[in-house]
């Protein structure tokens, strides 16, 4: 009865900044035959260390085949490089301010159950998707407890922090794809494969680690670049399952990351680089995005500004469902990944970051951190107050919680000649009104919303 009432009290309290979700929507454009649909999601990858992406070590030759036959958006970001927030983003086409599962932990005062809700009221993929007839399958990270909460029809994870035993796909097994697979025959499907890999433990078969051997690489770097590969190979084993069934034809595939992760640095107190994961420089944020479907989409790399706002609408623009009458922030990528090569009409991506553990569930401005813009070349990151005193962190605080170096911002950057985001350019005079620019560009996108 307590988890009654709590779970209750939670629906009257989520806050009005959350979305609802919308009704199904049932007008679509007349299609012969609905594609099927695979996400693929790499956790915790650095956007440099693709084989493709002309990384000289760590070769990714599945996920390389596919970028060859696809449309490779290289400058693709994710809005938020958390985990929990930025798989979910992927489930509802929605900034984390909208979707309000912006922290991968909730208060510690709460259940993990308590912030459930949030995704069972979403506009979710797999839901809208079910509305049309496709049969869904959760594998992998999954954060909000059973799959169903989502609107996946079939899944691995029932409960748990990250998924369970979702987890299981990848590491250990691909037997439930090809059980899904086999069970779908004649009905469209949506795949999530979103295997817990390469993020940590990075603990792959001894195999990939001789790989890396007499390379002069520390031991973290070493297991790191190992767990990459076995990564690649399980894409690999995803793809003969599709191929061995002559799913190819009329399946469309998606790749990307959820967010980037480096090893950390001499004196980094976290488990990874501060100025990867969870933080908003691009060494967490960016992202190759790589569409595929056969007849449709043009290989090709494209240099226009993406974000992982825009894989809902593009999704459910293949699948047939109007996508625009949804209200979704992202952009259809289809008509620019096809052979009409359509420029995206977008110069500018935004994102936000909060803190690792919420402080309340559905309020997200009190818990944010950083804003970021990037337009062309550019890109300007603001820190917030709250980054200031978090990164002040009073003993017995969560320590995933520190944010690093907030009273150096603002931090601008120009990304064609400093990638790796080392000289701050936003006290240089010659640059103030590009600062005052970026900055009004943030305020507006934040009214907005």
């Amino acid at each position: 009865m307590t988890r009654l009432l709590a779970t209750t009290a939670l629906a009257l309290w989520l806050g009005a900044s959350c979305t609802r979700a919308q009704a199904p929507d049932q007008v679509a454009k007349p299609v012969k035959k609905r594609p099927n649909i695979v996400l693929i999601v790499a956790d915790d990858q650095a956007w440099t260390d693709f084989g493709f992406m002309g990384h000289k070590m760590v070769q990714t030759p599945a996920i390389d085949a596919l970028a060859a036959k696809s449309a490779s958006f290289v400058n693709g970001y994710v809005p938020t490089s958390l985990c929990r927030a930025s798989l979910a983003t992927l489930l509802t086409g929605q900034y984390a301010h909208q979707h309000c599962i912006c922290f991968n932990d909730p208060p510690k005062t709460l259940e993990r159950t308590a912030a459930h809700p949030f995704i069972a009221r979403s506009p979710a993929l797999p839901r809208i998707l079910a509305s049309v007839g496709y049969r869904s399958f959760q594998t992998g990270k999954f954060w909000e407890g059973h799959y169903a909460n989502a609107g996946f029809t079939d899944g691995m994870t029932v409960k748990g922090r990250h998924g369970d035993t979702g987890l299981t796909i990848g590491r250990d097994t691909m037997a439930p794809i090809a059980d899904f697979l086999d069970q779908s025959a004649g009905q469209p499907f949506f795949l999530w494969y979103a295997p817990m890999l390469p993020h940590t433990p990075h603990n792959p078969p001894a195999i990939y680690v001789k790989a890396f051997a007499e390379k002069g690489l520390d031991p973290k770097t070493q297991a790191y670049y190992a767990t990459i590969r076995w990564f690649d190979d399980s894409v690999a084993a995803l793809m003969k399952l599709l191929s061995d069934r002559h799913l190819d034809d009329n399946t469309a595939i998606v790749f990307l990351v959820d967010n980037g992760w480096a090893v950390p640095l001499a004196g980094e107190r976290m488990a990874y680089a501060v100025k990867s994961k969870n933080s908003p420089f691009d060494g967490g944020l960016r992202t190759p995005l790589l569409i595929h479907w056969p007849g449709h989409t043009k290989s090709g790399m494209r240099q226009d500004l993406v974000s992982s706002i825009d894989v809902v609408p593009t999704l459910l623009d293949i699948a047939g469902l109007n996508y625009a009458a949804r209200g979704l922030p992202g952009l259809s990528l289809l008509n620019a990944s096809s052979v009409k090569t359509e420029k995206i009409q977008r110069d500018t991506i935004f994102g936000e970051l909060f803190l690792h553990t919420a402080s309340q569930l559905g309020q997200p401005k009190i818990d944010m951190t950083y804003r970021w813009v990037r337009r062309g070349d550019w890109k300007l990151i603001l820190p917030t107050p709250l980054a200031v005193s978090a990164s002040k962190l009073e003993k017995g605080g969560d320590p995933q919680n520190l944010v690093i170096n907030p009273t150096d911002g603002p931090f601008l950057y120009n990304l064609r000649d400093d990638p790796t985001e080392q000289k701050n350019l936003a006290a240089d005079p010659a640059q103030s009104d590009r600062l005052q620019s970026l900055t009004q560009a943030l305020d507006q996108w934040l009214e907005d919303r």
